[in-house]
Parts: structure tokens; sequence; C-alpha cells
């Protein structure tokens, strides 16, 4: 069941491993007060780091179970009990926050993107940062669409 306690469990398991997520998406979004609660499909996570090899690696070695349609330049994703979990490479380029989705398309993230705010003991990127990316996934919906058409 993708509760708050199976949150926060995943949230703890990365940390403890030493991969640096911060949570995004509609968890994110519920526990900042910008949407009512409701059932969550998956768990949406911004992987800070200059590439996936540590989380990668990780995978290989706890024999995750990885979503191999999900495996792209900016992305991974794995199941836990049956949920998906999403993870969005952010980098850092000239004091930017980047994410390149779909090795094309440079999307810089607001400069507040991880703010400093903890709830529930998990980190949390900043409610700016949630707000920007609704106002913008067009784009990103736009650039899906093409990459899975081709």
């Amino acid at each position: 069941m993708n509760d708050k306690k199976f949150l926060q469990e995943t949230y703890r398991f990365f940390n403890e491993k030493n991969i640096s997520v911060w949570l995004f998406g509609g968890w994110a979004e519920e526990l900042r007060g910008m949407v009512e609660p409701r059932n969550h499909n998956d768990i949406d996570f911004l992987y800070l780091a200059e590439n996936f090899n540590t989380l990668d690696e990780l995978i290989r070695n706890e024999k995750l179970e990885e979503i191999l349609a999900k495996r792209l330049h900016h992305k991974r994703a794995l199941l836990i009990n049956g949920i998906m979990i999403e993870f969005i490479l952010v980098t850092v380029i000239e004091h930017r926050f980047v994410t390149k989705f779909f090795g094309t398309y440079d999307y810089e993230w607001p400069s507040d993107i991880f703010s400093d705010s903890e709830l529930s003991g998990i980190k949390i990127v900043s409610k700016n940062t949630l707000s920007f990316y609704r106002n913008n996934y067009s784009k990103i919906a736009e650039l899906s669409r093409k990459y899975f058409d081709k």
C-alpha cells in the first residue's frame, strides 16, 4: 500500500544508501498542502547527482526490480512492493539545476528547488518548484510523445 508509512520507509531506504533524493510529484504536493489527500499510484523523487551510476549500481547490488521501459537519459523507475518509484535526474550546470529531458531538452529548475524544507522526516522540493513544473509540463509531455512515437 502506497501510504505515508511506505513513503517514509522508501525515502529512508534510499537515504541510507546515500541516494540523494527529494520528494516530488503528487506526494510532495499533498504534503505541502497544494492538493487534497488522495491515493497515490507512485512515488516521485528528484535525484541530485551527476549521473545515474550510483543509483544503477544500487539497483544491481540490491537486485531491485527496474522498469526498463522507463530507463531514459533523465529517468529511472523501480517497483517496490508493486509500487512504482521514479527518479528524475537533476544535475548542476554552472550553478543551475538542470534536467536534460530525453537527452535533448535542458529544463532549468527554480533556484530554490532544494529548499531545506523537511516534512514527515522527508526532504521535499520547494512549493515554487512544484508549481513551476506543473505550469511547464506541457513542453515535457510534448517531448515525451515525440520520443515514444519514433
